[in-house]
């Protein structure tokens, strides 16, 4: 046996030791997958692509070599994965009586740092506390804690001859694997294409120039089993049937009727809908110079009509 000193790293994980406790952390991991993939003086950002970014695969150019972006993902995906500030335990050694746990020993694990994650965000996983066997959750906005409220009675765990306790200590833990969403089981999506004679709402609002308020919103209407309204912003964009965790996919179209001529403003987009994000559009539909010329016959006797034609839509459906 020899004396190495003090430890500096374990298991590829830095350790930092001083007098406010033990640190660990990953800072020169992140440096040479910088310095790799020459990303030193990179902008960082905390959201490098939005989730609906329009773009779409361009099949006529030549096909660019993946071997690099494949490296770079699976870098991330393994700092990510060993992350040690990522997930956490919480543990009441007197039970959680507000999830009628008392008498119990209530454990969770909590996702952390989520405060930089897209709206809608969502993450799957399997869970394995060392006491219980395992099983698959998913995180969210409004899901940051799973565990039992009911882990093992406080009597239980007291008694000498079961082994919990040993020298007044004892220890918890918990294996946590991220599921890919493509290997996801437990979910099930159904699309399908409204009929064309049912998929389509057109809203008139009347005396435009007299409305006061910054967002107007039509009357709800149904496509499907799903309920939508429109809402527009007439002075331009400054920029509970469903449980939490719902998501419903859209494909449509938005249409600003010209009623003078055939030359409509349309635009064409796709999102998916959920309890963060339950509306999506275009915060520049149109000049509103353009809308305002009489010429282009969108105000009519001071009525305006604008049209929404859902083309697709799906629904998820999660198990879990």
């Amino acid at each position: 046996m020899s004396v190495m000193g003090e430890m500096n790293f374990f298991l590829g994980l830095q350790v930092h030791q001083c007098e406010k406790g033990i640190f660990i952390h990953q800072t020169k991991y992140v440096g040479d997958i910088l310095k790799r993939f020459q990303m030193e003086d990179s902008k960082p950002a905390g959201t490098p692509l939005a989730q609906n970014h329009g773009i779409t695969p361009d099949g006529t150019d030549e096909h660019v070599e993946p071997s690099l972006y494949r490296a770079m993902i699976g870098s991330l995906m393994y700092l990510t994965a060993s992350r040690p500030d990522i997930m956490r335990l919480d543990l009441y050694p007197n039970g959680n009586n507000e999830e009628n746990g008392a008498n119990h020993i209530a454990l969770y694990v909590v996702i952390c740092d989520t405060e930089s994650c897209p709206k809608g965000w969502e993450v799957c996983v399997d869970v394995c506390f060392f006491y219980a066997n395992g099983h698959r959750t998913r995180f969210h906005e409004n899901k940051t804690t799973w565990g039992f409220d009911k882990l093992i009675s406080l009597e239980s765990f007291m008694e000498g001859k079961n082994g919990y306790l040993y020298d007044d200590s004892c220890v918890f833990g918990a294996e946590v694997f991220e599921v890919h969403e493509f290997t996801q089981l437990d979910r099930c999506l159904s699309m399908k294409k409204p009929p064309a004679t049912m998929n389509t709402h057109s809203w008139t609002i009347n005396k435009v120039s007299a409305i006061t308020e910054d967002e107007v919103y039509s009357q709800v209407f149904k496509v499907g089993k799903v309920k939508w309204k429109l809402s527009l912003f007439p002075k331009g964009f400054d920029s509970a049937a469903f449980p939490n965790d719902w998501k419903v996919y859209a494909k449509f179209k938005i249409r600003v009727k010209s009623q003078a001529t055939e030359n409509d403003i349309e635009k064409e987009t796709d999102n998916w809908f959920c309890n963060s994000v339950d509306n999506w559009g275009f915060p520049t539909m149109m000049i509103l110079s353009q809308l305002n010329d009489s010429e282009n016959g969108f105000l009519l006797n001071d009525n305006l009509t604008v049209e929404v034609e859902i083309l697709v839509m799906g629904m998820l459906k999660y198990f879990v």
